[in-house]
């Protein structure tokens, strides 16, 4: 895909070589103008957009408002998105600190985290200690920690419950926890190998449900010398609990659709992107309800989550294919003309286009 592999908890913006302004106008238009302070943007969050200013590898980030002002100046080496009031931020590089700032840009948090994740909740996954040496575990809006760091991954907080990961990236298996800390869903789902020697973990819960590649749930689990967990005499890893197919799990660890898809992303505003092979030409992406029943036919050759009543869709392959937007019908309501589209959020969604072998920011359209 066009897009560029995101590593965790971080955004890179793509560069461009005019500046932009935001207006409003009618569905599908790009909504742009000249602007002479910043470079490139990020989709809205909580009202504000992260933009960066400076040629790649040198930007600096900051926020501006739906009105294209700048009211967080450009300062940090890298910032993502706002979430229940605060956007993390990053001071320094190869790898610097992690820390948070408030919607006036002052600095709650100070940055001192390996990594730090998006709050939610009123918590945030952070990674304490050395790289490749340290643990994830949670703090509070104050930056105190209130669960250890114990995992050696860490999502958000989802309806009061993380997905976690014990063990290592390929070998070690996901289960989720609660706001003390406490596993209520243990660890026996395998990470996912999305490409030769690249792991994802299962998804964290989102409207009540969990997508997760088939494994068991172990209510009474036992613990070998080692602390890994174990059914009789069996250990949980990715060789014995992995199969092919997706599901989803609800809050207390039971399947809700039973594993059947292909790959499967999370539930937004009711449906979830499904991924059906065809045995001919890959296979195609389509919606499913929460009754695990088909809504929209796999149809398109990639897919997004629905944010706004609207998806992002691609008709063609990864190189000439052509960026639209769909409803929840199914039916096409923005033509495909991009070539990469982003989700919309405060009715605005970021598009590019193509400029040789790279992708050129192109602003903002409107729904």
């Amino acid at each position: 895909m066009k897009k560029i592999l995101l590593l965790l908890f971080i955004t890179t913006f793509l560069g461009c070589d005019q500046n932009y302004s935001l207006i409003h106008s009618k569905l599908g238009k790009v909504v742009i103008g000249p602007h002479p302070q910043f470079d490139s943007a990020r989709e809205f969050s909580e009202g504000l957009a992260v933009i960066s200013i400076g040629p790649m590898q040198e930007e600096r980030y900051g926020f501006i408002n739906k009105q294209g002002k700048i009211v967080v100046n450009p300062q940090f080496d890298w910032a993502h998105d706002f979430s229940d009031g605060l956007a993390a931020i990053r001071v320094g590089n190869d790898p610097g600190k992690f820390g948070y700032i408030n919607k006036q840009g002052e600095i709650v948090i100070n940055a001192q985290f390996v990594m730090a994740g998006d709050f939610s909740e009123g918590l945030a996954a952070v990674y304490v200690g050395e790289a490749l040496a340290g643990k994830y575990g949670f703090i509070n809006k104050q930056g105190e920690i209130v669960i250890n760091p114990q995992f050696d991954e860490a999502h958000i907080f989802k309806g009061g419950l993380a997905s976690i990961r014990i063990g290592g990236s390929v070998r070690g298996n996901w289960g989720f926890i609660d706001k003390k800390g406490k596993i209520v869903i243990n660890p026996v789902f395998a990470p996912v190998e999305i490409y030769p020697k690249h792991f994802n973990s299962p998804g964290d819960f989102s409207e009540g449900l969990a997508r997760v590649k088939a494994g068991k749930v172990i209510l009474n689990p036992k613990f070998d010398e080692d602390g890994k967990f174990k059914e009789g005499n069996t250990l949980l890893n990715t060789d014995n609990v992995r199969r092919q197919e997706w599901g989803f799990i609800n809050e207390s660890g039971s399947y809700a659709i039973k594993p059947q898809f292909d790959s499967v992303e999370s539930f937004k505003e009711g449906l979830a992107r499904v991924f059906i092979r065809d045995g001919t030409n890959g296979g195609r992406y389509g919606y499913i309800n929460k009754q695990g029943k088909i809504v929209i036919n796999p149809q398109f050759d990639w897919a997004d989550d629905f944010s706004e009543g609207l998806a992002a869709i691609r008709i063609g392959d990864d190189y000439s294919g052509k960026y639209g937007y769909i409803n929840k019908q199914g039916k096409i309501v923005i033509n495909p003309q991009f070539d990469r589209a982003d989700k919309f959020k405060d009715r605005l969604a970021p598009v590019w286009y193509a400029d040789g072998m790279h992708l050129k920011f192109g602003g903002f359209i409107s729904r």
